[in-house]
């Protein structure tokens, strides 16, 4: 719910700054927030004044991590833009495998590792981290291109597009909590899968759109996106959380939240990548540059769709909820 809040201020300000100060007001909005914040967290927030016993973060483990993300995001974008057999692209894309191989060492040799692997072991953790991966990158095709429908399409300001993305998430804020509630009664596994089915129909109405969608219509559409995510969400996580062991559940914790994460850099560069792709082959048949762009836009929104419904089906042929055997196999 609070990273819905985020997700929902944060284009509504952003609409604002493009349409009074500039593109660059986003970026240096963020500076005072940032520094307020930080203020705060070194004021307010409990530090553990005692030395703890035993190894400390990896932080090699976590440059060498966030090294391979990096390049790996850095190819696919620069593989886009300077065509895959350029140099720079090889050498990105050599870079970013090194780092993961390095990782791997680290990770090996260190008395307290960025990730603790052997958590792979067990099946249902592993498929709702996917499920995780799979549903952020689906909605991130919201957030990258439905600016470029909302106002190359459909002539609205940026501001305009801010409030429709607030429409998005207001669902998410509400049914945050009502899905966490429900996962006791019902059943994680199950909510999960009703929450990426509606996610994926949500999905699929946007893909139907055109040039003549009217306000109201577009923001029904992108709260049935919202609600499904906010169903998926918390389920999700309590299902993440309840199929490792207590002992581990900092490390299960941190996996979840890397997930959304990287469903999002996938989702960035995927349908950026495919967008791109479909825009091209459709403007030697289109006269308007907009009805190339729209197509585009609905064909990217269908892939996402279908990546929702198969994350449903894959959620449906896990157990319920994990056995308390496989929580302790790992132990």
């Amino acid at each position: 719910m609070s990273n819905a809040v985020g997700y929902a201020i944060g284009p509504l300000i952003g609409g604002i700054l493009i349409d009074n100060l500039g593109w660059r007001a986003t970026f240096m909005f963020r500076v005072a927030p940032a520094l307020l914040l930080a203020g705060l967290a070194v004021v307010k927030l409990p530090v553990r004044r005692e030395r703890r016993a035993g190894p400390g973060f990896n932080f090699l483990g976590a440059l060498t991590l966030a090294a391979c993300f990096a390049g790996g995001l850095l190819t696919l974008s620069q593989g886009r833009a300077l065509g895959w057999s350029s140099p720079r692209v090889f050498i990105l894309a050599a870079a970013s495998i090194a780092s993961f191989a390095a990782f791997v060492v680290v990770k090996a040799r260190a008395k307290s590792p960025m990730v603790d692997l052997t958590v792979i072991r067990l099946a249902p953790f592993m498929i709702a981290n996917v499920l995780a991966v799979m549903a952020n990158c689906a909605r991130f095709a919201v957030g990258l291109l439905l600016p470029f429908y909302v106002i190359k399409v459909l002539k609205y300001p940026a501001t305009t597009g801010g409030t429709l993305m607030l429409a998005t998430y207001l669902p998410t804020i509400v049914a945050a909590p009502l899905a966490g509630k429900l996962s006791e009664r019902i059943g994680t596994a199950r909510l999960s899968s009703l929450g990426l089915a509606v996610q994926g129909l949500g999905l699929w109405m946007l893909s139907r759109l055109n040039e003549q969608t009217d306000y109201l219509s577009l923001a029904v559409t992108l709260g049935v996106v919202g609600l499904g995510l906010g169903i998926f969400e918390a389920p999700n996580m309590s299902f993440i959380m309840g199929s490792i062991p207590r002992t581990q559940q900092g490390v299960a914790g941190g996996i979840a939240n890397m997930m959304r994460p990287i469903g999002i850099v996938f989702g960035a560069a995927g349908w950026s990548l495919l967008f791109d792709q479909r825009q091209q082959s459709y403007a030697p048949a289109s006269s308007v540059a907009a009805n190339g762009m729209l197509l585009a836009l609905q064909d990217v929104f269908l892939s996402a769709a279908g990546l929702c419904f198969v994350a449903c089906v894959l959620s449906l042929f896990r157990k319920g909820e994990a056995s308390e055997s496989n929580v302790h196999a790992v132990s």
